[in-house]
């Protein structure tokens, strides 16, 4: 059970990184390219030869492997018919120690404005 903690642990840790907010951007990139070669019916090569491209960097952009700049990502949304925007969401409240998703916040005591 010690190397599920640690797991989540090291995992929340990552998610308070800006390498976990540059995955979720690749991440999202690679769900919008691969809805949109399953709506156009076209393989990466096809994607690849109208966005101007190797195909070899298509598959490490669907693979989640490769940065790339927003001209290359306009590019790829241009041939596949389609927008994409960035939508700010907050970020969720690092969870205490033995703290489930499920369980909330401990209450805390106040004290009276007559300090009992």
């Amino acid at each position: 059970m010690a190397g599920i903690r640690d797991l989540r642990n090291s995992l929340e840790k990552f998610e308070r990184t800006p390498q976990a907010r540059s995955l979720d951007l690749r991440l999202t990139l690679s769900t919008l390219i691969l809805n949109g070669l399953d709506r156009r019916r076209w393989t990466q090569k096809r994607l690849a030869a109208e966005a101007g491209m190797r195909e070899s960097f298509v598959s490490r952009l669907i693979h989640a492997q490769s940065n790339c700049e927003f001209d290359t990502v306009g590019r790829i949304l241009h041939a596949l018919g389609t927008q994409a925007a960035l939508v700010e969401k907050p970020l969720k409240p690092a969870r205490r120690m033995g703290q489930t998703a499920t369980s909330k916040q401990p209450h805390s005591r106040r004290l009276s404005s007559r300090g009992r």
